[in-house]
C-alpha cells in the first residue's frame, strides 16, 4: 500500500497510534493502553523507538484505522471511532458518566455526552475545533433549548453542522446521544452561508466545505431570509426544505448531483408517499443513497428534516442494482468513499415476521452485495446507522450484526425509529472506504 501522508490525521494522533501498533500488534483494533507499570512503560519506550519508524508508516497509510478507549473490549460491535482518509466518524456517545451512571438534567448530560466525544477525539489526535457534523438525537423534544444553551458554551464560534431530531435511545435513563464527523488538521474547513440568508444561530452552521465533500445542517422548511417558518402540508414543505439544500449547495459551488446521502426524517409515517412525489420532482436521475424513518421535530409545526452529504467528484457514480422507480440510489461512490442506502432485511418472499436475527442478517447480506458492486467488502465499511423500529431487539441485533461484520469494527449509532415498512424491524445505512481496497 502506498504511503498516504496528505490523506493521513494529523502526525501527533498518527504517531501516538503508531505506537499503539506496535504494542498491540497482535490484536485487530488500535487500542489506547491503560496506564503502564514502571517496568512495562520501559519495555514499551524501547519498543517504540526501535519500531516507530515502521509503525508510523503503517498507521500513515492505513485508509482505514479504528481507535477504542482504554479498558475496552476487542469484541464490541462497534469501535469507537474510525479514521478514513481525511474524516473521523464517532460511535453514538450518550452523557454517562463512565463507572457512574446518568447525571440528572439534559444540561448536565450535554456536557458529559462532549466529554465522552472528547475523550474519543483526543484518542484519535483530534478535537472538537476540526468536528464539521453532529447528528444529536434527543428522547424528549421539550430538552431542545437546554440542549441548546451548552451547545453556545462549546461551540461559540465555528460551530459543525448539526441535525437534531426526537427519538428513543439506548438508554432509557440517556436523554441525549450524539456523533460526530471530523476532519484532519490540514484540510481546509469553509462555512457555507447562502447569499441574502440571515446568519446560522448559535450552536451550528448551515454547511461546511471539508476538502472535496460537504456537510449539511439538517434542513426543515423555513425561509433562511427572514427567519421564519415556510407552513404547509408535506408536499409544500419538502418542496422548501429541498430548496434550501440547493441554495447551501450552489453557495458551496456544488448542485444536486452532487449529493451523495441523505437521510430523511418523518413528523409522520404516512407522508411518506407525498414526500416522495415531491422528492422525485428534484431527483430525476442519479439520486443520492437514501434512509427514511420516523422521528420528531423540534419546532410543532414541521413535518420533514433532511440531512445531507456531497461530495464533488467528477468520477461520482453509482453502484449496486439501480431500481429505475426509485428515488434513491443503491450507493454512490464518490470522495474514496462508497455511501450506501438504508437497507432493511427481506427477500423475494418478503420479511421474516418478527424475526430481528433474520432480518438483521439479510439487510447486512445485501449491504455486503451492494459493496461487491463497488469491489468492496464488510470490512471496509467505516460507520453506520442502525435503527431499530423497536429498542428491545438491540441485544439480538447485535448479535448478528458482531458476528457479520469483521473487526476492526466501524463506529456505529444505533436510535429507535418507525420505520417506513412496517414490517421491517431494522434498517442500516453504512459508508465504506473505497479507496483501501484498490490500494491494497
Amino acid at each position: 500500500m502506498p504511503l498516504r501522508t496528505s490523506r493521513a490525521p494529523d502526525f501527533l494522533g498518527a504517531g501516538i497510534n503508531a505506537i499503539m501498533l506496535a504494542l498491540y500488534s497482535a490484536r485487530e483494533i488500535v487500542e489506547v493502553p491503560r496506564p503502564f507499570h514502571a517496568e512495562v512503560f520501559v519495555r514499551a519506550i524501547l519498543v517504540a523507538v526501535i519500531i516507530l519508524p515502521a509503525a508510523a508508516v503503517l498507521a500513515l497509510s492505513a485508509d482505514k484505522r479504528a481507535i477504542m478507549l482504554p479498558g475496552a473490549s476487542t469484541d464490541l460491535p462497534f469501535s469507537h471511532a474510525v479514521w478514513t482518509g481525511d474524516y473521523l466518524y464517532t460511535t453514538g456517545s450518550l452523557g454517562r458518566i463512565p463507572g457512574e451512571g446518568y447525571p440528572d438534567g439534559i444540561e448536565a448530560q450535554t456536557r458529559q455526552t462532549f466529554a465522552n466525544l472528547e475523550r474519543v477525539l483526543e484518542a484519535a489526535g483530534s478535537d472538537l475545533s476540526r468536528v464539521v457534523s453532529l447528528s444529536v438525537f434527543l428522547s424528549d423534544d421539550r430538552h431542545y433549548e437546554a440542549m441548546n444553551a451548552v451547545f453556545r458554551e462549546v461551540f461559540p464560534d465555528n460551530a459543525p453542522t448539526r441535525t437534531t431530531v426526537r427519538t428513543d435511545l439506548a438508554s432509557t435513563a440517556g436523554l441525549i446521544e450524539m456523533s460526530m464527523v471530523a476532519v484532519r488538521q490540514g484540510v481546509q474547513l469553509r462555512r457555507i452561508t447562502p447569499p441574502g440568508w440571515q446568519p446560522s444561530g448559535p450552536g451550528y452552521a448551515y454547511g461546511i466545505l471539508a476538502g472535496d465533500t460537504l456537510f449539511l445542517s439538517g434542513a426543515v422548511s423555513t425561509d433562511p431570509a427572514e427567519g421564519t417558518l415556510v407552513a404547509g402540508g408535506i408536499g409544500t414543505q419538502t418542496e422548501r426544505t429541498l430548496d434550501n439544500i440547493g441554495r447551501v449547495l450552489q453557495a458551496a459551488g456544488m448542485s444536486y448531483d452532487d449529493l451523495v446521502a441523505n437521510r430523511v426524517y418523518l413528523r409522520d409515517a404516512r407522508h411518506f408517499d407525498d414526500m416522495n412525489a415531491a422528492y422525485r420532482a428534484v431527483f430525476t436521475e442519479a439520486p443520492p443513497a437514501r434512509a427514511t424513518m420516523r422521528a420528531g421535530m423540534m419546532h410543532p409545526d414541521l413535518l420533514v428534516e433532511i440531512q445531507s452529504v456531497a461530495v464533488k467528484d467528477a468520477g461520482r457514480q453509482i453502484a449496486g442494482d439501480a431500481n429505475p422507480a426509485s428515488p434513491y440510489s443503491p450507493s454512490i461512490v464518490a470522495g474514496g468513499r462508497q455511501f450506501l442506502q438504508g437497507m432493511t432485511g427481506w427477500d423475494e418472499s418478503g420479511y421474516p415476521a418478527g424475526n430481528i436475527k433474520a432480518q438483521t442478517r439479510m439487510a447486512i447480506e445485501r449491504i455486503e452485495v451492494t459493496l461487491a458492486a463497488a469491489g468492496l467488502g464488510l470490512d471496509d465499511i467505516v460507520n453506520s446507522n442502525v435503527y431499530l423500529s423497536d429498542l428491545r431487539y438491540f441485544a439480538d441485533m447485535s448479535e448478528v450484526y458482531r458476528d457479520l461484520i469483521p473487526s476492526p469494527r466501524p463506529a456505529r449509532t444505533t436510535v429507535e425509529a418507525v420505520l417506513m415498512d412496517p414490517d421491517a424491524l431494522v434498517e442500516i445505512m453504512v459508508v465504506a472506504d473505497a479507496e483501501a481496497r484498490s490500494s491494497r
